[in-house]
């Protein structure tokens, strides 16, 4: 008899854990439409951005500067989410054999930089800073961050369009716009 007592207070401490974590991971997200995105959300300091593409989905997280002299930002940055809807993780994901795996893995290592640029108003930048994060399968994504230059005393005056030129995945140009009222509303922690 105590042994079926001690499961039942296991189960309900565990139900509660599993409760206190369902309420920390949706807290501080509203959704909204968004234009040229299938959904975007806010976290605790910083807006998402979710665009669906056949099997791939890409979040771009656009990540406000700390500072607080407006005229001192001197970059824009972000973290790209690329992953697979339903399969295995972006470098595997509809491959024939090893050698596009590797293909893949050279592409997003090496040269995506090139690929990757941000409008801001009239201006197209390039791609200062980028960092493609290797999970080695681990999950259906892969992480990149992404550094652009900044404009003093115009950082949040125009929309933004994300554009990746893809050459592996065969999605062609992928274009995210990041709205500017969007962007003024990202609450900072």
């Amino acid at each position: 008899m105590a042994n079926k007592k001690y499961r039942v207070t296991l189960f309900s401490v565990g139900l509660v854990a599993l409760a206190i974590v369902f309420v920390f991971a949706c807290r501080k997200q509203f959704m909204f439409s968004a234009v040229d995105s299938d959904q975007a959300y806010y976290t605790e300091n910083a807006l998402v951005l979710k665009k669906e593409i056949g099997n791939y989905y890409f979040e771009l997280k656009h990540i406000p500067e700390s500072s607080t002299d407006k005229d001192s930002i001197t970059h824009q940055s972000f973290v790209l989410k690329i992953g697979v809807v339903k399969g295995n993780d972006i470098l595997s994901e509809g491959i024939e054999d090893e050698n596009e795996y590797y293909e893949r893995l050279n592409y997003f290592d090496q040269e995506a930089q090139i690929d990757m640029k941000l409008v801001d108003g009239s201006d197209t930048l390039s791609c200062l800073l980028y960092h493609f994060e290797r999970n080695y399968g681990i999950a259906p994504f892969n992480n990149i961050v992404l550094s652009f230059p900044g404009r003093k005393n115009q950082q949040n005056s125009h929309d933004k369009v994300f554009i990746f030129d893809d050459k592996v995945l065969g999605l062609g140009t992928v274009k995210i716009k990041i709205e500017k009222e969007l962007v003024k509303k990202i609450p900072i922690s």
